[in-house]
């Protein structure tokens, strides 16, 4: 269970290019607040699905993720992704993640995006966590051109950057849908 959350948010945050202590919990004091289940939301038809453990989520056109408090002091952004088409989709991953966590005792629509259930014990994805498993599945792949060395929980988010400026993205829609306040994402 911890590998298979591990890999949905990875590639959750992938989609959004979430800073780690957005869906992670991390060390010392932090103003980011943690995602929640309930700050991410679904669309069929420009209409929200509001049960969040409906199959419907799964045909959902969209999903929406809700940033309340970010290190840039911004609140309330809300940013949206399209389904994509593909077995690597934003809607499906976040469906997943969502309603994997609403199936555990105990929890509601105020869980922390990182929570799973191992056996009996509910335990809080850490960056530590995602730091290891991002290493070991670098780390058992040949040809990446970068070795398991050059990787970290802030990979994910240069990652995006990265990624929508090889595929020729205009440089505000990388801003936006990083939630960048500056042109600093360049270095990537």
């Amino acid at each position: 269970p911890l590998t298979q959350a591990l890999g949905q948010l990875a590639c959750g945050a992938l989609f959004f290019g979430m800073r780690s202590c957005e869906y992670l919990t991390v060390t010392g004091t932090r103003k980011t607040k943690r995602l929640k289940a309930r700050d991410i939301r679904f669309f069929k038809n420009n209409l929200e699905i509001q049960n969040k453990t409906s199959p419907m989520i799964n045909f959902a056109d969209t999903v929406s993720i809700t940033f309340r408090f970010q290190k840039n002091k911004k609140k309330d952004i809300t940013i949206t992704q399209p389904r994509s088409g593909q077995e690597l989709c934003p809607v499906l991953v976040w469906g997943k993640i969502v309603q994997r966590i609403l199936t555990y005792p105990n929890s509601s629509l105020n869980s922390p995006v990182n929570t799973v259930l191992v056996g009996k014990t509910r335990h809080y994805i850490t960056a530590n966590d995602m730091f290891s498993h991002l290493r070991n599945t670098v780390g058992n792949m040949d040809g990446l051109g970068f070795t398991k060395d050059d990787v970290g929980t802030h990979s994910i988010r240069s990652s995006l950057a990265m990624a929508l400026y090889l595929a020729k993205r205009p440089i505000t829609t990388i801003m936006l849908l990083g939630r960048w306040s500056s042109d600093a994402f360049l270095l990537y």
